[in-house]
C-alpha cells in the first residue's frame, strides 16, 4: 500500500502500530524476566493454571464460597463473578486475573481449592469409567482419561502454588509495578465522546500531545525514588532472602517496563509523522510555544533529509502555512480542520480492523456463498446498526435497555448476514 500511494502527492498514508499490543509486549518482558530468575517455576503459567481451575470449578465455587465468609452479603458480592482468563497473547490479561484473585483473597482462594480439589484428588474414579463405557468408545475413554490426569496433575500444582504466601506477595508487587504501564492500557480502552475529541482529540492525540510523557516520568519517578523498595516492604516478608530476591525483580522488571514504554510508545511519537498532530494542539488563532517548535523542526527535519514520504507530502502541500505557523504560533484554519480531521481518522490501535476481522468470519460462516458486494453491504449495515446499539449502558439501572439492545443487535446481524433471508 506504501509503494502505491507513494507517487500520488495528494495521498498521504499514515502508518501506526497498535499500542494495545505494545502494552502486552512491554508486559511479556516482564514476565519473561521474572520466570529467568524463578529458574524453576513459570509465574504466568502458574496464575493461568489458577485461574482455568477455578473456571474449570466454577459450579462447586459458588457453593463453597459462601461458606468462607460469615458475611453473606459480601460473600455473593465476590462469588457471583466468573473468573477472568489469562489467555496467551493477551499477556495483559494476567493483570485483571491478579485483581480479582487479589479482591477475593488469596487465603481464601487456596482455602476453596483445598475443599474442593483435595477429596477431588484422592477419588478413584472407578464409577465414572464404568458407567461411560457403555456410551462412549475406546477413544472417547482414553480421552477421558488423559483430561483427568491432566487435570490432576494442574489441581495438584495449584494446590501447591496457592498455599505459599511468597507466591501470594509476588502477586502484589507484580501488580502494583504494572500500575503505570496500565495507565496507557486504560487510556486506550476509555470511549472518548465528542465534546473530548473536539477539545483534547482522541487517543492518539492525547498521547502525541503530552500524555505518553507523563506515563514516562511515572516510571522514571518510580525507579530514581524508594517507591519500588517501599512496596517490597510494604509486603512484610518473613525471609531475608525473599525479601532481597523481590527487590531484584522489582527493579529489574521497573526498568523493564520504563525502557519498553519509552522505545514503544515514548519514542515513536515524539518523531514525524505524529508530532504532525502537535500542530493543532492548541486552537488555530492562538500563539502556541510548542507549534513554533513542531514548525521550526519540521522544516529543519526537511533541510537534513530525514523525513518520511507521508511528512513530505504534508509539508509540499502546507509549506507556506508551516512557515506562518513557525513565524507567528498561529496555524490557519484550513491547515488546523486538515489536521482535526487526520487526528480523528488515525487511531492508537486497532481494535476496529480486529473486529472487522470477527464480522466477516461471522458472516461468511453463515452465508458462505454470498458475493464481495453483498458481504460488504452486510457488514456496513451491521456496523452502523452497532454504532446506534453499542453506546448502550451495561450497568446499572439501565441495564435491562441495554441487554434488549444488544438482543435487537443480535437479531439485526442474524437478517444481516442472512440466516433469515435464506429461509
Amino acid at each position: 500500500m506504501s509503494s502505491l500511494t507513494e507517487q500520488c502527492p495528494r495521498v498521504i498514508m499514515l502508518q501506526c502500530d497498535c499500542f494495545e499490543h505494545q502494552v502486552h509486549l512491554i508486559l511479556l518482558s516482564g514476565l519473561e524476566i521474572l520466570d529467568a530468575m524463578l529458574k524453576s517455576c513459570g509465574y504466568d503459567s502458574s496464575v493461568a493454571k489458577t485461574t482455568n481451575v477455578l473456571r474449570e470449578r466454577a459450579q462447586d465455587f459458588c457453593k463453597v464460597w459462601s461458606g468462607i465468609f460469615t458475611d453473606k452479603v459480601k460473600a455473593k458480592k465476590k462469588q457471583m463473578r466468573m473468573f477472568p482468563k489469562c489467555c496467551s497473547g493477551r499477556w495483559g490479561s494476567v493483570h485483571e486475573v491478579e485483581f480479582r484473585m487479589m479482591e477475593a483473597g488469596g487465603d481464601n482462594i487456596h482455602k476453596f481449592l483445598n475443599l474442593v480439589l483435595t477429596h477431588r484428588l484422592h477419588k478413584l474414579g472407578d464409577e465414572e469409567i464404568d458407567g461411560a463405557v457403555c456410551h462412549i468408545d475406546i477413544q472417547a475413554l482414553e480421552q477421558q482419561a488423559a483430561y483427568r490426569r491432566t487435570m490432576g496433575r494442574w489441581h495438584r500444582d495449584v494446590l501447591h502454588v496457592t498455599k505459599k504466601s511468597s507466591f501470594r506477595s509476588m502477586m502484589e508487587m507484580l501488580y502494583a509495578l504494572r500500575e503505570p504501564l496500565l495507565h496507557l492500557s486504560f487510556i486506550l480502552k476509555k470511549p472518548v465522546d465528542e465534546p473530548t475529541i473536539a477539545t483534547h482529540g482522541n487517543q492518539l492525540q492525547q498521547l502525541a500531545n503530552g500524555k505518553a510523557k507523563l506515563l514516562a516520568l511515572e516510571f522514571e519517578a518510580a525507579a530514581q525514588g524508594d517507591q519500588w523498595r517501599a512496596r517490597v516492604t510494604s509486603l512484610m516478608l518473613e525471609d531475608h532472602r525473599d525479601a532481597v530476591f523481590f527487590c531484584k525483580c522489582a527493579f529489574r522488571i521497573l526498568l523493564s517496563s520504563a525502557a519498553g514504554i519509552y522505545r514503544r510508545v515514548v519514542l515513536p511519537l515524539q518523531e514525524f509523522p505524529f508530532k504532525l498532530l502537535q500542530l493543532a494542539r492548541n486552537p488555530s488563532h492562538a500563539d502556541c510555544f510548542c507549534r513554533r517548535r513542531t514548525a521550526s523542526d519540521l522544516l529543519g527535519a526537511h533541510d537534513r533529509g530525514v523525513l518520511d514520504v507521508s511528512t513530505k507530502k504534508f509539508l509540499n502541500l502546507y509549506r507556506e502555512s508551516v512557515q506562518c505557523a513557525e513565524d507567528t504560533g498561529k496555524c490557519p484554519s484550513r491547515v488546523h480542520r486538515a489536521l482535526e480531521t487526520l487526528g480523528r481518522a488515525w487511531q492508537a490501535h486497532v481494535r476496529e480492523n480486529e473486529r472487522l476481522n470477527k464480522q466477516i468470519g461471522i458472516v461468511c460462516d453463515r452465508a458462505p456463498n454470498s458475493t464481495l458486494e453483498l458481504v460488504s453491504s452486510r457488514l456496513q449495515l451491521e456496523h452502523y446498526l452497532g454504532r446506534a446499539l453499542d453506546p448502550a449502558p451495561r450497568h446499572g439501572k439501565n441495564a435491562r435497555a441495554a441487554g434488549q439492545s444488544r438482543a435487537f443487535h443480535e437479531y439485526a446481524l442474524d437478517i444481516a448476514s442472512g440466516s433469515f433471508g435464506a429461509a
